[in-house]
């Protein structure tokens, strides 16, 4: 099975070619050959584009604008294990300052940057899920704005010192199924919390996944404010 590369499309952002009414609001498929665009609901419009290259290991977004979108996730499933994802600087000029969500799942992140979203403004959550190789967050200003950072079911993970420096306007930190230990998630919660631009308010909620060692934990909430 081919990795998927699914945009959720904004709903100001076409041409009407075939009408759908969706909470009151008429959405439409374009042509967005050679990607699939389907009516799904809750969502609205999804593309469905970006297939593995020929020898199969790797996954490319190219520089083929994809119109304008205000969600991305990124899949790269195969039966054999994630792809490489590459995404092109330019795969996403029509959307770059309307772009609220990207997320990431089952990616071999070891080619990936972020100069693709070096000139964003909108960008608000990311979320990185059964991903590996990830190479760390490049310091880039649109992390500074970033809101919402999720991660999960991600025990290949290790940038955690990144996210308090990437991150300083981050509200809510969301981490689900990592290997973090009760002593680092204490150093992750200290390190954000004592941000310049943030208060001592924070929140923690969780549960270990082995209620006697403590080291695991199955949920980990914290917020910020």
């Amino acid at each position: 099975m081919l990795g998927i590369f699914c945009l959720l499309l904004a709903l100001d952002a076409f041409i009407i070619t075939q009408h759908f009414t969706f909470y009151g609001v008429v959405i439409v498929c374009e042509d967005y050959s050679p990607c699939v665009c389907e009516i799904y609901q809750p969502y609205g419009l999804i593309v469905h584009c970006g297939n593995a290259n020929n020898d199969g290991q790797q996954k490319t977004v190219s520089a083929n604008d994809v119109h304008v979108v205000e969600r991305i996730a990124v899949n790269c499933s195969t039966t054999t294990g994630p792809l490489r994802l590459e995404i092109h600087p330019k795969a996403f000029r029509s959307s770059i300052q309307h772009i609220g969500h990207f997320e990431v799942t089952e990616c071999d992140l070891s080619q990936l940057n972020f100069k693709y979203r070096s000139d964003t403004t909108g960008l608000m959550s990311f979320s990185f899920s059964r991903s590996v190789r990830f190479k760390g967050f490049n310091p880039l200003p649109f992390f500074s704005r970033l809101k919402s950072l999720r991660i999960y079911e991600y025990q290949d993970f290790q940038d955690w010192n990144e996210i308090s420096v990437r991150f300083p306007n981050l509200e809510s930190l969301f981490l689900d199924g990592t290997l973090l230990g009760d002593r680092s998630v204490n150093q992750l919660v200290s390190s954000i919390a004592n941000s310049k631009r943030h208060t001592a308010a924070t929140e923690f909620m969780g549960k270990p996944t082995h209620p006697h060692s403590g080291s695991h934990f199955v949920f980990q909430k914290i917020e910020l404010r």
